[in-house]
């Protein structure tokens, strides 16, 4: 099974919905974009890729990125990708914690 991101054949307005109704063996196809949201993988055995997928950052040809940050502002205890699950595979997103839109300087 394949759902599409961000796509006009099956759009999701965020990962997390993707992947709320997504089932294990799923790939998840996460088009270019800013993605702010805390996402939370707690189905087993998920593929998200994102839009540079498969592609080495430090020698291969990037296109324009699938980029997540951070929905809450919680230095301690927030996190930016978490993978509840095993066999989880995420791949191809540029991972960025400084979300400027959110106060406190964290």
């Amino acid at each position: 099974n394949d759902l599409n991101v961000g796509s006009s054949s099956a759009p999701f307005a965020t990962i997390n919905h993707a992947v709320s109704v997504a089932s294990g063996g799923d790939t998840i196809f996460v088009d270019a974009g800013t993605f702010v949201e805390d996402v939370v993988v707690n189905e087993y055995n998920l593929t998200i890729r994102g839009a540079n997928f498969g592609v080495d950052p430090n020698t291969g040809s990037r296109v324009a990125e699938s980029i997540v940050m951070p929905a809450t502002n919680d230095p301690e205890e927030g996190v930016l990708i978490n993978v509840q699950k095993s066999k989880t595979k995420f791949d191809g997103f540029t991972l960025n914690g400084d979300n400027p839109g959110l106060s406190g300087g964290t």
